[in-house]
């Protein structure tokens, strides 16, 4: 939803539009107050509706821009119980309405033609212009990963394990083992995961299980769990044959890079699992005043291990100094937990035995099945 307020609420309205999370969304919104008009554009969507009202609006000066906050005053402080919780790429104020395809142009990642009129305000490389407040951390990302919406997600599990234990890994996680199917996209994967080579790399020099596995029978390497045969592969010389000594395949890390090589199924290197949505897991056990997310999705990475995030403030990650993954809330300062491992290095998913403070109903050791 959009909610529009102008000119001393002279202009109030609203625009129903779909937001999904850990989705990139492109927004221009257009005001010409001379004509009495706006214009939103939101992805593919397209709304212009006449203001109304009749008389001649203008824009108050004499205030400030306030991003990713509601204040109730000019005065007022930021709260996060009023926070936007998630990442802006891109932010650009215009002084003057713009064409509408000039909008069109711009929520498609094109280039804004704008006739030399120059921005009010906008981002810049180092963020001088706006100050930045609170739990908030600037970065770069690259226009590609914005404009180009991936049919899937990949996560890499920064545990060494043998074949059998990483398959099994990504089908509880909800995913599969990744196989790249083209060469761009064999590239553009180890780009992204190469950053994960010294947590992943053991004695075979590989980073990444693949999700295949030969047939000693006939000889062929076969996509799992539908045991297809392989179509496109980068299988390295000398590497590329079924033995019973090398029934599994892993991609090479920095020293071996983009090759493929057949590899023995107990070596211990790590999953990277491939999922068609962004994982999400319901937390069981919770009763009605929790102040846990009874959602949680896996997400971004911490102290070399992923992350879980709750839709509003709960996150899961991993405590360095404890080792052992820790709870915590965004919002409620008073709330931690953290689990009692059966065995080190296990991921946060299943039933677990977990020491919680802070919370509204749970027990100060709880059983929760995530």
């Amino acid at each position: 939803m959009v909610n529009l307020h102008c000119c001393n609420y002279l202009v109030t309205d609203t625009f129903d539009v779909e937001v999904k999370l850990y989705h990139w969304h492109h927004v221009c919104v257009s005001l010409h107050l001379s004509i009495n008009r706006v214009v939103i554009v939101h992805d593919d969507i397209f709304l212009e509706r006449e203001l109304g009202g009749g008389e001649r609006l203008k824009v108050r000066g004499g205030g400030r821009l306030v991003m990713g906050q509601d204040i109730d005053s000019l005065e007022g402080s930021g709260s996060i119980r009023q926070a936007m919780h998630g990442d802006v790429a891109d932010f650009v104020l215009y002084p003057q309405a713009l064409d509408s395809d000039v909008l069109r142009s711009y929520v498609k990642c094109g280039q804004l033609e704008t006739e030399k009129v120059e921005p009010i305000l906008s981002f810049d490389t180092k963020m001088t212009i706006f100050k930045v407040l609170g739990s908030t951390t600037v970065s770069k990302i690259n226009l590609d990963k914005v404009c180009h919406q991936k049919l899937d997600t990949k996560i890499m599990i920064t545990e060494k394990l043998n074949f059998q234990s990483s398959y099994k890994l990504c089908s509880k996680l909800k995913g599969r083992l990744t196989v790249p199917k083209t060469d761009e996209e064999n590239t553009k994967i180890f780009n992204d995961f190469i950053k994960f080579n010294d947590l992943c790399v053991d004695s075979y020099g590989t980073l990444y299980w693949l999700g295949i596995k030969g047939d000693l029978d006939s000889g062929q390497w076969l996509v799992l769990p539908e045991k297809k045969p392989l179509g496109w592969s980068k299988l390295a010389s000398g590497y590329d044959t079924v033995k019973p000594s090398q029934q599994c395949a892993s991609v090479g890390g920095s020293d071996f890079p983009l090759d493929w090589f057949a590899t023995p199924c107990d070596y211990l290197t790590c999953p990277l699992c491939t999922f068609l949505h962004t994982p999400k897991f319901r937390v069981r056990g919770l009763c009605s005043q929790s102040i846990i997310d009874q959602t949680l999705y896996l997400r971004d990475y911490k102290n070399g291990k992923v992350q879980f995030h709750g839709p509003y403030y709960t996150m899961i990650e991993w405590d360095l100094q404890n080792m052992t993954w820790k709870l915590a809330s965004r919002r409620d300062e008073d709330l931690n937990g953290y689990i009692m491992l059966e065995r080190p290095g296990e991921m946060p998913v299943g039933v677990h035995t977990w020491v919680i403070s802070g919370d509204n109903c749970l027990a100060t050791k709880s059983q929760l099945p995530l």
